[in-house]
């Protein structure tokens, strides 16, 4: 803002190189067969952007060019999926969380989690598990074969900020402590036959999971959640 002002949007998006529709996500559905490579590799997989519109609402200024976008690829990692504080929808949120897909060839599914500073983009990015965080930083896939199974679309929940039961964050709590609560999302180990829920405390994202709850036998992947804090 400037003087009150709107002078720009910001968004922050994760984009495909290119699209082309048939074989989402690797199912061809008059078959039922699942080949997701040739589909990750079909369209570069979808990268963090930010676009930047800028505009000009001076009823003086004649040129009618003056409103102008820009895009900066952020990150080359092929991620989705992101997931933030509730209370900074719509407003700048400094981290942000996503899916990625970390393999040698092709990116789906999703096999990692990450952690995003969008106030310092040029730091790196936060990558679980070590494995492929380690591939990426290397660009040597010797020692990771892309893991054992997939994690579902994560979920931001912040911590409860106040010890009288009152749930209610002020926005500048909020600014300082974004990132002050947990990441949950469901591991399917399809090796293992297995699901879990796995709890990351969001400030010490590398450090892994802190809480590990089996699910039982191998879940469908799932997306889009919400968490009801009752």
């Amino acid at each position: 803002t400037e003087d009150g002002r709107v002078t720009s949007i910001i968004l922050h998006l994760f984009v495909f190189d290119r699209y082309q529709f048939g074989d989402e996500m690797g199912f061809r559905l008059d078959e039922q067969d699942f080949a997701p490579t040739p589909w990750s590799l079909s369209n570069g997989g979808p990268k963090l952007q930010r676009w930047t519109i800028s505009l000009n609402d001076d009823d003086d200024d004649d040129d009618n060019t003056a409103t102008s976008m820009s895009c900066e690829r952020l990150s080359d990692l092929k991620a989705d999926m992101p997931t933030f504080h509730p209370d900074k929808d719509g407003l700048f949120c400094r981290y942000m969380y996503s899916v990625a897909g970390i393999r040698e060839e092709g990116f789906f599914p999703f096999n990692a989690l990450c952690k995003y500073d969008l106030g310092e983009p040029d730091k790196p990015v936060e990558i679980w598990p070590p494995g492929a965080a380690n591939a990426v930083r290397s660009n040597n896939y010797e020692d990771w074969d892309g893991g054992p199974g997939v994690y579902a679309e994560p979920l931001f929940v912040p911590r409860r900020q106040s010890d009288d039961g009152d749930s209610t964050v002020h926005e500048e709590e909020v600014g300082m402590n974004e990132d002050d609560g947990f990441l949950l999302t469901t591991f399917h180990d399809a090796e293992a036959g297995t699901t879990t829920l796995e709890i990351f405390d969001a400030q010490k994202f590398s450090d892994g999971p802190i809480q590990q709850i089996p699910l039982g036998e191998l879940m469908g992947w799932n997306i889009h959640s919400s968490f009801d804090p009752a």
